[in-house]
């Protein structure tokens, strides 16, 4: 990973322990564009509406701000692998890469989508590049725990990982 991709996963994490203060489940994303600068971030709220994910939440913010012109050439950084409607939006806004902390294995899609399997042409979008946490162990450990202390705090046992 290199050195600004840490600094902003690490922006997405201060923003996923933001969503963690405010009882939701912590997931931060940031979009990035090609002068590596942060131009919309978002928080996680599906408490109030189940698909204000971070992702989408990011994304919407870019809209709202004018700012859907950068798409073309941008990084999502997400702290947790996204679910098959984030990244489907991700490659609808045609961002180009995404890069995020941890897998998700009860939601996460990106296997499903690498696996071959198509929702259609218009989403397919060869230009995406997507990493996962593999070699950030850092940052697969820093989200996990993340998640067990929501999912603690809420009297949830069930785990969104292995």
């Amino acid at each position: 990973m290199k050195k600004n991709e840490k600094i902003f996963m690490n922006e997405a994490f201060r923003i996923a322990e933001k969503a963690l203060e405010l009882d939701e489940i912590p997931v931060g994303a940031i979009l990035v564009d090609e002068k590596e600068n942060i131009f919309s971030l978002g928080i996680n709220n599906s408490s109030i509406n189940k698909i204000d994910h971070a992702e989408i939440y990011a994304i919407n913010e870019a809209f709202s701000n004018g700012n859907e012109n950068k798409f073309k050439n941008s990084t999502l950084y997400v702290t947790l692998e996204p679910c098959l409607m984030c990244l489907s939006a991700a490659t609808i806004c045609k961002i180009s890469k995404i890069i995020y902390a941890c897998e998700c294995e009860n939601w996460g899609s990106v296997k499903i989508l690498q696996s071959g399997f198509k929702i259609s042409k218009s989403l397919q979008n060869p230009l995406c590049e997507i990493y996962n946490g593999e070699e950030k162990d850092f940052f697969i450990e820093k989200q996990k725990n993340l998640l067990k202390k929501f999912f603690k705090e809420q009297k949830k046992l069930d785990s969104l990982f292995k």
